[in-house]
């Protein structure tokens, strides 16, 4: 999994904490796992990073438009 830099079990945990399910819902850790993923290369985590920043607080707001607009620019 996640140890071995699997891309895929890192946006699973990052669901995981995201919705709530098995564990305690936790954005923060989502997050976390999420940008691991990203730093890794999934371009999937991309998406779910931007979404969680854009729905967070004002800083992370911020920070998730511009890596909105940076996509959409590619």
């Amino acid at each position: 999994g996640v140890e071995r830099g699997d891309t895929w079990a890192m946006m699973g945990l990052g669901d995981i904490y995201r919705e709530g399910r098995i564990v305690s819902q936790d954005q923060k850790q989502a997050l976390t796992y999420y940008e691991m993923a990203l730093k890794a290369g999934n371009q999937r985590a991309y998406v779910a990073v931007t979404d969680l920043l854009l729905k967070g607080e004002p800083a992370q707001r911020v920070k998730g438009l511009a890596m909105a607009k940076a996509g959409m620019a590619k």
